[in-house]
């Protein structure tokens, strides 16, 4: 089989991108199972090359191109960035279609471009639903804009012109269809995929810094950041030993006032001056860094006020790294509570400061979490299994296509 997989970023060092992460993953069980697979890049590192790799980057658009598109953006926002991306994209195409006959692509449902290419291609598109921005574009107290509404439609006409959708938790496909008031023809379910690390790389009740809590995410709304420092706030109260480390890039948290709240104004706002030194902020780490973080903090957090299917979570359950997460969106089917993993109320303070005493205090539970989490991301999200899962409904797709 010929498959397309587009990608915001090639390769998965040029960005923290869990879209990125995923298609990395895919795109190489794929290759092990025996398929040709070119990727579609928007962005990439410096001095990268490859043959199966496209970068969309490359694109230049003509001066027509470039006169509809302005003329559009003024009578419609945000669709300068939609017709010339989907153009970008579309030129990719065409230039891998010289080197092999495609089977299907498969790419994410940002800014409805999909509706675009799928009229102008001579074979399937499976959409995948990494994120819908009438979910992203909405979490928090952000003001929505004409640009965040004008996304809004173009991802709910594509939706509608969809025909093949797949998902990595059942949740999402079934919001985005209730949302819509619609069912699509071939659908379906295969989660993220993930490969569990070796024993030597992964948390065990010898390696761990006791009382040294993890967060790793990007200090916004969306990740739940605040939520994690007024949290930790209240665990400092109960034991002043505790230890914060927070890695992950500095977005700032908009505020109803319209402020914008930024890591170190959390920490002077919520901790006690006495007490700030117990938060750490590295800002964004590494893979590997995180990786040994992961191995050595008593346990994860992961307190997103919504979240789709977060490589966060899979991540540390690949580490056998004890993780307490928000039950919001998908993240309930990724692991059951207290068996491989802690939940708590989603955007509930007192309830995440609770769960983090408790998985402080009880090793016995500590420790289960850590087997059962390692056992279950070794059945449950196999690379191997997750990539038979997908040429099943690729297979599915091209069928129906065909009809």
């Amino acid at each position: 089989m010929n498959i397309i997989v587009f990608s915001p970023s090639w390769p998965k060092s040029v960005d923290a991108n869990g879209i990125v992460t995923y298609c990395d993953n895919m795109v190489a069980s794929l290759k092990k199972d025996g398929h040709r697979v070119f990727v579609l890049a928007a962005n990439k590192g410096d001095g990268v090359t490859g043959k199966d790799c496209v970068y969309i980057d490359d694109y230049k658009p003509s001066f027509a191109d470039k006169v509809l598109s302005k003329v559009g953006e003024f009578f419609s926002v945000g669709f300068e960035q939609y017709y010339l991306g989907a153009k970008a994209i579309l030129c990719g195409i065409r230039v891998i279609e010289k080197k092999a006959k495609i089977d299907i692509l498969e790419m994410e449902e940002s800014f409805g471009w999909h509706y675009f290419l799928q009229k102008r291609v001579t074979f399937p598109i499976a959409l995948r639903l990494h994120g819908p921005h009438y979910i992203n574009g909405t979490i928090g107290d952000k003001q929505l804009t004409a640009r965040d509404f004008q996304r809004f439609k173009r991802e709910e006409r594509a939706f509608r012109a969809a025909r093949y959708v797949n998902a990595p938790c059942r949740w999402v496909l079934n919001d985005a269809q209730k949302k819509i008031g619609i069912v699509w023809p071939v659908q379906t379910v295969f989660f993220n995929p993930i490969s569990v690390l070796s024993q030597d790389e992964c948390w065990s009740p010898s390696t761990y810094v006791k009382k040294q809590i993890l967060f790793v995410g990007r200090f916004d709304a969306h990740k739940g950041g605040d939520l994690v420092i007024q949290a930790f706030a209240k665990v400092l109260a109960f034991d002043p030993d505790v230890k914060l480390i927070f890695a992950g890039p500095d977005r700032g948290v908009e505020l109803p006032t319209g402020e914008t709240l930024f890591v170190p104004d959390a920490i002077k706002k919520y901790i006690p001056s006495s007490q700030e030194g117990c938060v750490e902020y590295i800002g964004l780490a590494d893979a590997e860094k995180v990786k040994s973080l992961r191995k050595k903090s008593h346990f994860t957090i992961m307190a997103s006020r919504n979240e789709n299917f977060p490589y966060a979570v899979i991540e540390s359950l690949a580490s056998a790294a004890p993780i307490i997460a928000a039950n919001v969106g998908g993240i309930a089917e990724v692991f059951d509570d207290k068996v491989s993993g802690v939940f708590f109320e989603g955007s509930n303070i007192d309830d995440l400061a609770g769960k983090m005493i408790e998985l402080l205090q009880d090793d016995r539970l500590l420790c289960d979490i850590s087997v059962n989490a390692y056992d279950h991301c070794q059945s449950v999200f196999s690379p191997d299994l997750v990539v038979q899962q997908a040429i099943s409904f690729y297979e599915q797709v091209i069928i129906d296509f065909k009809q």
